[in-house]
């Protein structure tokens, strides 16, 4: 079932990832410094770009995922994507995520978009959050620590060496 209710604040928009917003929001993934710590998802391919928007409104149709478009409200660009890649509400916990574009950055934009996604998780039941960011992406990883969030461990994938943290609700 999809979500009845999105993330609110004060000058950001929420929105469920819509096909209109996709090369707005493929814009941000193109930005090079800004998606240098998750580079596989940098300049995708069109097919996979696609692939990955439609995996994204098929879990907020479902209520299983819920990273949406963020739109900066007083002049209707979109800035980024934030949310809920993963929310498995029976077993009460959701993975967060943000990409914020270059050009909105320093703004406080992030810690707005954090805080409002937090908010609306405690509203859908969720009682703890995870996030994993690439160990060599210091101003995530402090950003992370500096929100609350509590370090767990250190994994490695094929994409590369990643911190994992959590917090609780």
């Amino acid at each position: 079932m999809a979500f009845t209710t999105l993330p609110t604040s004060y000058r950001l928009t929420y929105l469920s990832p819509k096909e209109e917003r996709d090369q707005a929001v493929y814009s941000i993934f193109c930005e090079d410094d800004n998606m240098k710590y998750i580079p596989f998802l940098c300049r995708m391919q069109s097919d996979a770009w696609q692939a990955r928007r439609s995996s994204h409104r098929e879990l907020f149709n479902l209520g299983t995922g819920a990273f949406l478009d963020v739109i900066e409200t007083s002049s209707g660009k979109v800035i980024g994507t934030s949310g809920f890649r993963v929310v498995d509400k029976e077993n009460k916990q959701a993975e967060w995520g943000v990409i914020l574009s270059q050009e909105f950055q320093g703004k406080g934009y992030c810690k707005e978009m954090h805080d409002a996604c937090i908010a609306w998780a405690k509203t859908q039941g969720l009682e703890r959050v995870t996030a994993a960011t690439w160990q060599s992406n210091d101003r995530m990883n402090q950003l992370l620590l500096r929100y609350g969030w509590t370090f767990i461990e250190t994994r490695t994938d094929e994409l590369g060496i990643w911190n994992e943290y959590e917090l609780s609700l």
